[in-house]
């Protein structure tokens, strides 16, 4: 297994309010050409505050991170792990989005209303996270 390549993600992150008064922050993106039948795609995210929700292809991940399919159990979901960076309030994910990969696909990260970063009274107006597509060969 050896990382085969980086997508930095970049702009252009929309951001728009919630009905709850929280943030989202949404960014479509197209499958990376390349990919080999046994590659692995994640979303590595850093940064984000630990309450940031985090969905993909309309599909949001639970507690466990495990990805929390609105279709039956059955078919293949995606998987996260989360790491609390020491000393702060954020954390870095990874996503493995293998199993619900599309020609196109949307990225939706919402923060609450009670989270510092939704609450700034100086509000980003680029995407202040890190996020990148990591293609995982296994061949």
């Amino acid at each position: 297994m050896f990382l085969a390549h980086s997508i930095r993600l970049r702009d252009p992150w929309q951001r728009a309010a919630t009905e709850q008064g929280g943030v989202r922050w949404s960014r479509r993106f197209h499958r990376p050409t390349g990919m080999e039948a046994d590659d692995q795609l994640l979303l590595v995210l850093s940064g984000l505050p630990a309450d940031a929700g985090v969905r993909v292809n309309g599909q949001g991940f639970d507690e466990e991170h495990s990805a929390v399919s609105s279709q039956q159990s059955a078919n293949p979901v995606a998987t996260a792990s989360r790491i609390e960076q020491p000393g702060t309030a954020a954390v870095a994910a990874q996503f493995d989005l293998t199993a619900i990969l599309r020609d196109a696909n949307e990225i939706e990260i919402e923060l609450p209303p009670t989270s510092p970063a939704a609450c700034s009274p100086q509000p980003a107006i680029s995407f202040p996270y890190d996020a990148r597509l990591a293609i995982i060969g296994h061949s």
